[in-house]
């Protein structure tokens, strides 16, 4: 591995990781690291970092799960497209695309921060494909997660009513 190999931070934490770039229909590419063996289970970062941002749980979770984690466009190791921007609907987009691309089944979404939003976003788009979303840290974009279908909306602004707020977030499995 040379100096100048774009993987070779990541090589060091995933030796047999397989490193490989996702074509999307507008051309430009996704770098992503696939490994493990199980159901699929995709990690999304936040914003501002890449796939190594899941260096520590990865290595926890390839023995039960075949575990995908992209690079966003323009992000990490993934192609820079002219245009390009960090809006919700175009992260989503890429999101359901690489999903959709490699023809992933019973896929596990799993999101932090901004890729929490992005798990839940897309969740809407990607229906029968997807066993379980878990989102950790969820961002919101103003009226993000409100956009994505009624039951969102209303949850989301019963959630930011005074007092009737509290009481969503009690009821819950113990």
């Amino acid at each position: 591995m040379s100096k100048t190999d774009p993987h070779t931070y990541t090589r060091r934490w995933s030796p047999e990781g397989d490193i490989a770039l996702f074509t999307r229909p507008d051309g430009s590419r996704l770098r992503y690291l696939k490994i493990g063996t199980g159901p699929a289970l995709v990690l999304l970062h936040t914003l501002r970092t890449q796939l190594d941002y899941f260096h520590r749980l990865i290595p926890l979770l390839a023995d039960r799960f075949t575990v995908y984690v992209p690079d966003y466009p323009a992000l990490g190791w993934s192609d820079i497209r002219p245009g390009a921007n960090y809006n919700e609907p175009d992260l989503r987009k890429a999101v359901v695309e690489f999903v959709e691309g490699l023809d992933l089944k019973d896929v596990t979404l799993v999101g932090e921060s901004m890729g929490a939003t992005l798990s839940l976003t897309a969740s809407t788009e990607l229906g029968d494909r997807l066993r379980q979303i878990v989102a950790l840290n969820s961002y919101d974009y103003p009226q993000g997660v409100e956009r994505a279908n009624l039951l969102a909306a209303i949850v989301v602004k019963a959630l930011k009513a005074p007092g009737i707020g509290l009481v969503f977030p009690r009821c819950r499995t113990r």
